[in-house]
């Protein structure tokens, strides 16, 4: 979860890369949004579940 939205973390080791940002509408996935500047992700309230 990233900011209390569905998304998907690329954090090996728990260190996080990259983030795929998922807008769901009517239970489909209609757009990704692709994050991988330290600035914009250092911004974002990312939730990883336990290694």
């Amino acid at each position: 979860m990233v900011n209390g939205a569905a998304a998907w973390a690329w954090a090996p080791g728990g260190v996080v890369y990259g983030i795929f940002l998922f807008t769901v509408d009517a239970g489909l996935i209609t757009a990704i949004d692709i994050v991988g500047d330290p600035a914009s992700i250092a911004a974002l309230r990312i939730e990883l579940p336990p290694l």
